[in-house]
């Protein structure tokens, strides 16, 4: 098996830090959404609120003018 070398720990780490998931991120709005390679708005009524809740799990203290903000101004 060729990734038996690798500790699978160590791997979910790499990648839930790159996606901002391990810990919040103190980074801008833009920095976050640029490093998870975007944000997809999603206008069904019954889960409208998507965006908004990846940015909640991503970035430390997020409110969600910021992102009204940084998407529209």
């Amino acid at each position: 098996m060729c990734c038996s070398n690798f500790d699978i720990n160590v791997i979910r780490n790499i990648i839930l830090e790159s996606q901002h998931l391990l810990h919040k991120s103190a980074d801008s709005i833009e920095s976050i959404v640029s490093d998870i390679c975007g944000l997809q708005y999603d206008p069904n009524p019954t889960i409208h609120l998507n965006q908004y809740i990846m940015l909640w799990n991503r970035k430390r203290d997020f409110k969600a003018d910021q992102l009204d903000v940084a998407a529209y101004k």
